[in-house]
């Protein structure tokens, strides 16, 4: 998790929530997401505004589009990426998430989503190649090139959005439950490692479920961003997007 630490959970009457339910084996993994979330509720809705999370999504976006050019690394070299052209597909991926970062700010002044965040870009990026070539090694930058260009319409963009947010989500609920988890092993819910497995299997399946909130939405934003030519301006996306989260997430029980 790069720059993320765990500690202890706040001792509030929320987080203390959080704790009982995930110690309660009958309650559902909904229900400790949206304890988490209005626990959290400050760092889930500001997450919409934080660099990371924004300019994660203008790559994205930005390398899909660019995907639709002949020139895709003349094109990425214009969005600011110090893209060559003969990268393959390895080093493509390191040197986006690289520039990326590079926008992100002090490194002081980040939070736990900007460093999720970046780790959603290089799952979503690097699975949309291995999905289209069926790996990351020995694929050159036309293959990279050609597997972007399938999620590069509206319709795959907002799959593209669903594999990031849902890995976004599910990784920052998990920084919150294993916190805790690591307390709790051998009582209630976690009675054993195989059940803190489970449990985290149905957390990521939750954010992989709660994510599709906003699959329609960015699909859309895609369409209309690339058709006035500002598809860099993602400060709404990620805004809207946490905001539509975060408000589903903790009615949810």
């Amino acid at each position: 998790m790069g720059h993320i630490r765990l500690g202890e959970l706040p001792k509030t009457r929320r987080w203390s929530q959080v704790v009982a339910l995930i110690d309660d084996a009958d309650a559902p993994v909904s229900a400790v997401a949206a304890a988490i979330v209005r626990a959290a509720e400050d760092a889930y809705r500001a997450a919409g505004v934080d660099p990371g999370l924004v300019e994660s999504l203008r790559s994205m976006a930005v390398v899909a589009d660019a995907s639709r050019q002949e020139d895709f690394a003349g094109a990425l070299r214009a969005a600011g990426f110090a893209i060559q052209g003969d990268e393959d597909a390895v080093r493509l991926l390191r040197v986006l998430l690289r520039d990326t970062e590079l926008r992100f700010g002090p490194t002081g002044q980040r939070t736990v989503f900007t460093e999720l965040a970046l780790s959603a870009l290089q799952d979503s990026l690097s699975e949309t190649i291995s999905s289209q070539t069926g790996s990351l090694f020995l694929t050159g930058l036309d293959d990279a090139q050609a597997a972007y260009r399938t999620f590069s319409t509206e319709r795959g963009f907002a799959t593209l959005a669903h594999k990031f947010f849902a890995r976004l989500l599910s990784r920052s609920l998990r920084y919150f439950t294993d916190q805790a988890a690591a307390n709790r092993l051998g009582s209630g819910r976690l009675g054993s490692e195989e059940d803190l497995r489970s449990f985290n299997d149905a957390i990521d399946r939750y954010g992989r479920e709660a994510a599709r909130i906003v699959e329609e939405y960015a699909g859309a934003w895609y369409s209309k961003r690339r058709w006035l030519g500002d598809i860099d301006r993602t400060e709404g996306l990620a805004a809207f997007a946490m905001r539509k989260v975060a408000d589903e997430l903790a009615r949810a029980s």
